[in-house]
């Protein structure tokens, strides 16, 4: 019984040798990233945008991130410019671009308002509106989201950087891990630039 095992185990990684990507993972899933629309006004969130998406792809073995002609020729086709495209539109896209996976970021709002906290210290409230749509080819699943978050914060805690925009670079990285359904990035800082 030991020397079949030994057998099978010896067939195994010669064949493995032979063929690397038979006992290999599949290949990686084409993904692409829509041109972000930005409805919000706030200087630096289309650079903090395409970093975190990009670093985001990069950090995942399984997606390849796709930018060739098939795919500029598909968007120009089935989206409007500043338009949050429909499940329909992300459904082309992906058959047109052979794309496994479609995404799309909306941000529709970051506002900043300052109160007086319980302890009388300047306190400023933020909040982030957007949405998020996305289409899995393999699934047949199209997704819309909306993207939230509110927190109230010391300023004074972060004189040398944009908080607001690592906020949006942490739910950007959030919905891009629930998106293409990973647990993780190696990078655990949001990729934006001091201030």
């Amino acid at each position: 019984m030991k020397t079949i095992i030994k057998l099978f185990l010896m067939l195994a990684v010669t064949l493995g040798a032979a063929f690397p990507g038979l006992l290999s993972s599949a290949e990686a899933a084409n993904i692409v990233i829509m041109p972000f629309i930005d409805n919000s006004g706030y200087a630096g969130v289309e650079e903090v945008f395409y970093d975190n998406t990009i670093y985001c792809i990069k950090d995942q073995d399984k997606y390849t991130m796709i930018e060739n002609d098939a795919v500029t020729t598909a968007l120009d086709k089935y989206t409007k410019k500043g338009v949050l495209p429909d499940e329909n539109a992300l459904r082309n896209i992906a058959n047109e671009a052979d794309a496994d996976l479609v995404v799309c970021i909306e941000l529709n709002k970051i506002a900043m308002e300052e109160s007086i906290g319980f302890n009388k210290e300047d306190k400023v409230d933020l909040e982030i509106w957007g949405n998020s749509v996305s289409y899995n080819r393999e699934t047949d699943k199209f997704n819309h989201r909306k993207l939230h978050d509110h927190e109230t914060y010391d300023p004074a805690m972060y004189v040398r950087q944009n908080y607001p925009l690592r906020k949006f670079a942490r739910l950007l990285q959030n919905d891009m891990r629930r998106i293409m359904k990973v647990k993780g990035f190696k990078v655990e800082r949001p990729q934006i630039q001091k201030f």
